[in-house]
Parts: C-alpha cells; sequence; structure tokens
C-alpha cells in the first residue's frame, strides 16, 4: 500500500523515501528468501562441507530453522500460492482501510482517502518500533504526523488517532474473546 501510496499522492520527500526504503527492503527479503528456498540442499550440506565453523549447538538451530524456514518459503515461489497469499493480504487489510477511511469522514477531515491508506501504513509500519504495551503514543503520532501532510490540526488529529486505535484494539478484543 505504500509504495503504490507513493505514486498516487503528493507526499512529502523523507516520507517518500521512507515509502521506497521499505519498499526495496521488502523486495530484497523476498528475493533473498526465494534463493534461500532454491538452496534448502546447499544449506543441509554445510556442516559437512565446514564442520569445525558449524560445530556448535547454535550453528546447528540456525541451520536446522533454516531449513525449515526455506521450505516453508515454498509458498512465495509457487505463483498460485503467492497469488492465493497476496489476494488474501489484501481482503484482510481492505477492511481496516475502509474502516479508517469511513473514521475519517465521520470526524469531518478533508482529506482523500488516501490518507486512511497512509495512516494505515505508517502505523502498522510503526508497530516495528519499541513501545508500551499496545502501541499508545507511537500510534498516536504517527497518525498525527501522517495526517498533518493534509494540514490536519494537531489536536483533530489526535482526537481521531486515539479513536481509531481504541476502536481497533476494542475489534481485537471482542474478536479475541
Amino acid at each position: 500500500f505504500g509504495l503504490l501510496l507513493s505514486f498516487v499522492v503528493d507526499l512529502p520527500q523523507i516520507i517518500l523515501r521512507a515509502l521506497h526504503l521499505v519498499a526495496a527492503a521488502t523486495f530484497v527479503v523476498l528475493l533473498s528468501t526465494i534463493l534461500l528456498n532454491h538452496r534448502a540442499g546447499w544449506l543441509r550440506k554445510l556442516p559437512e562441507r565446514y564442520p569445525g565453523l558449524l560445530s556448535g549447538k547454535l550453528a546447528r538451530f540456525v541451520i536446522d530453522h533454516g531449513v525449515v524456514f526455506a521450505g516453508a518459503a515454498g509458498l512465495i515461489v509457487s505463483p498460485l500460492r503467492f497469488g492465493t497469499a497476496v489476494l488474501l493480504t489484501i481482503a484482510g487489510w481492505l477492511p481496516q482501510a475502509a474502516g479508517v477511511i469511513i473514521l475519517l469522514h465521520a470526524f469531518h477531515l478533508p482529506v482523500p482517502p488516501a490518507a486512511g491508506l497512509l495512516v494505515i501504513v505508517t502505523t502498522n509500519l510503526g508497530a516495528a518500533i519499541p513501545s508500551s504495551p499496545g502501541n499508545i503514543g507511537v500510534y498516536h503520532s504517527l497518525a498525527v504526523l501522517s495526517l498533518s501532510i493534509w494540514g490536519i490540526d494537531t489536536e483533530t488529529a489526535l482526537a481521531f488517532a486515539i479513536c481509531a486505535h481504541s476502536l481497533a484494539i476494542a475489534l481485537h478484543i471482542s474478536l479475541g474473546v
């Protein structure tokens, strides 16, 4: 979503660079995973080729789990499975995107629907930042930052962020129950 947004919405350069960097890193990880899947046999033979270097428990752990990961990466190699995974991922994100866009409209914020997608992208990428339980603080500051691109004042954007985050947490709790 972030990469698509970078071509559709006029975003500040720093955000464009960040979105492009994340997309490039994702592409590199995807290619590395495909390569690892094709080289799983080579990974299994490493202890035989380098017995002194890879004789420890940690090395054995890394190799064993690397082989399992390489086998699971077969999902990416199969075009049908990969396409299905992409479609299911999009189907999973669309309700969240629709909810955020509807909430932006409920707050009468003068922003395009792409603002909702940007809020989702930034807050989900921000979830990788070490934070307090529930991402309290990080989620809100990233949502406020996302909406600032369209000139939304901090107080209104923070009210939106608190409401959006509260609804998301309530949804997760209710689905968990």
